[in-house]
């Protein structure tokens, strides 16, 4: 008595459709125009958040350090393929000597082309004090660049009064997450010109 009920419901669930069923119109699965999802703007709109949200991100204090060590791996395992570009901003490594340790100190820099030079931002994140590559450089300004493939010798000179606003400025209009860093610190921002000095051999 079981197996014939079965199979009935096979049928009503699997067969062809009735008659009815054949002649209402199938539904249209893909969305009109104007409504509907689209992935491409779906994607388009995620790629937008997470580039704003790389611009918009201040890390805390204690992550800059691990953040920074992190870039210099990545930078030199790579020769600057991952790493020589943030937020879109090119980047470099810069290596300074240790003012109390006496040893190599290296990090990874944004920069800003400034002719034949660079001017990098002791931002710090907005930190309370300037970054030890800062402080370093202060006690010797003769400092290693690598720009990707090419290392150079540089001389590092911090910028002050007309000159360091009209370069303020400059920089705020390429990433105005800066502006924001010097918002979050009462002390004044440095910036510092690298200046070509020789080729590294070494």
């Amino acid at each position: 008595m079981c197996m014939p009920m079965r199979r009935s419901i096979r049928v009503a669930t699997h067969g062809p459709r009735s008659r009815a069923a054949r002649s209402r119109p199938r539904r249209d699965r893909r969305p009109a125009t104007g409504g509907g999802y689209d992935h491409r703007r779906a994607r388009a709109r995620g790629g937008r958040m997470s580039q704003s949200f790389v611009s918009d991100w201040t890390p805390p204090d204690w992550l800059i350090p691990w953040i920074s060590r992190t870039h210099v791996v990545l930078y030199k395992l790579t020769t600057g393929k991952i790493g020589s570009h943030v937020d879109g901003m090119p980047c470099i490594l810069l290596r300074t000597i240790g003012r109390r340790s006496g040893k190599p100190h290296t990090v990874c820099l944004s920069y800003l082309p400034d002719g034949d030079s660079m001017v990098v931002v002791g931002s710090f994140g907005g930190g309370e004090y300037n970054p030890a590559w800062y402080h370093n450089l202060q006690a010797n300004p003769e400092v290693i660049v690598r720009d990707r493939e090419r290392v150079f010798w540089a001389t590092a000179e911090t910028l002050t009064g007309e000159e360091r606003e009209s370069l303020w400025e400059t920089r705020i209009a390429s990433a105005p997450r800066y502006a924001r860093y010097q918002e979050r610190t009462d002390r004044e921002i440095p910036l510092v010109r690298l200046s070509y000095s020789r080729p590294y051999t070494g």
